[in-house]
């Protein structure tokens, strides 16, 4: 993954929001920060990387659909809200090599 060319995506998608896009970069920073004190293999280094640039992907669907943008409103969205929608989504999750899901 090009790192440098994601966050360049980001920072687009966030349409000039200085708040968000220093909001991620800050996540980022620490993020890689801690996985290279860590000694992480690079290819967790990595997912960690891209994780934290895109961790709040879903906060415009959420203020456009909700009228918010919490986080409990981006889960909705993205995981479908029901063990169903997880369900469904187990295919392409495993195909983007998630190790870990987290269900709240």
């Amino acid at each position: 993954m090009n790192i440098p060319q994601l966050i360049q995506r980001a920072v687009a998608y966030d349409r000039g929001d200085a708040r968000r896009i220093q909001h991620f970069l800050k996540v980022y920073t620490y993020a890689d920060l801690i996985g290279r004190l860590e000694q992480l293999p690079a290819e967790t280094q990595e997912i960690l990387t891209v994780a934290a640039v895109l961790h709040d992907i879903g906060i415009h669907a959420a203020e456009e659909k909700y009228g918010s943008p919490s986080g409990k409103y981006q889960e909705l969205d993205f995981y479908g809200g029901t063990l169903t929608g997880i369900q469904e989504k187990l295919p392409y999750l495993k195909e983007q090599k998630l190790t870990y899901l987290h269900l709240m």
